[in-house]
């Protein structure tokens, strides 16, 4: 690490630091406990997560994982055609972290072992990601977005004589507006169509810390 980056490294005796500050001249420096951080493991299958020492909070991450996908109509009951084979699934866990390197939340999601065609579709097969864009593309449009042309991940509308912003990163959406009534109404058309969870207000998103500078 460089000098330039303005960062301090407390050892705690040999071996690895023990903590890690940051922060830019001037401003509080962001203490990290990096002993902490790697040795709590993301669980690999469901098992090692529903028996780890977090299996409470997994256990709750999935359920609502699943829940989601039921109320979205992911997915239908059917028999299974013969002379064909049914899409295995598996769970994938990621554990989200704030910009103090502490545990926001546990994230659990069920996809598809494969490629194969499925009615609906669900995380891992290969049109999940156009099913997915077109049909929050027919959503925000109704809602009074359209994307813009130079950026395919942005959406825009004008209300009031303000303009107002959505980004889009895979299922995740950041809505910008210089009206909290108006975020509000739109966090309430797009949980109308989806079942959806609420972050906040955004303060640390793709490793970048987000500061709000109320005028």
């Amino acid at each position: 690490m460089s000098h330039s980056e303005h960062a301090n490294v407390t050892r705690g005796g040999p071996g690895r630091p023990k903590q890690l500050r940051t922060g830019q001249p001037g401003r509080p420096k962001k203490q990290y406990n990096l002993n902490y951080i790697e040795d709590l493991e993301t669980p690999q299958t469901a098992a090692e997560a529903l028996s780890g020492q977090h299996a409470q909070e997994w256990q709750k991450s999935m359920q609502t994982e699943y829940d989601a996908l039921i109320a979205n109509g992911t997915w239908s009951l059917v028999e299974l055609p013969e002379g064909h084979k049914a899409i295995g699934s598996k769970w994938e866990f990621r554990i989200k972290r704030n910009v103090n390197g502490d545990i926001e939340r546990f994230k659990s999601r069920l996809v598809a072992k494969g490629c194969g065609q499925q009615r609906k579709a669900i995380y891992g097969l290969k049109q999940y990601g156009r099913v997915w864009n077109n049909t929050l593309d027919e959503v925000l449009k109704d809602i009074g977005f359209n994307r813009c042309k130079n950026e395919p991940c942005l959406y825009v509308s004008q209300h009031q004589q303000q303009y107002s912003y959505i980004a889009v990163y895979v299922g995740d959406l950041i809505i910008m507006s210089p009206s909290e009534t108006y975020i509000a109404r739109i966090k309430k058309k797009i949980a109308s169509k989806f079942q959806m969870q609420d972050g906040g207000a955004i303060r640390y998103f793709l490793s970048l810390e987000v500061q709000h500078k109320i005028q």
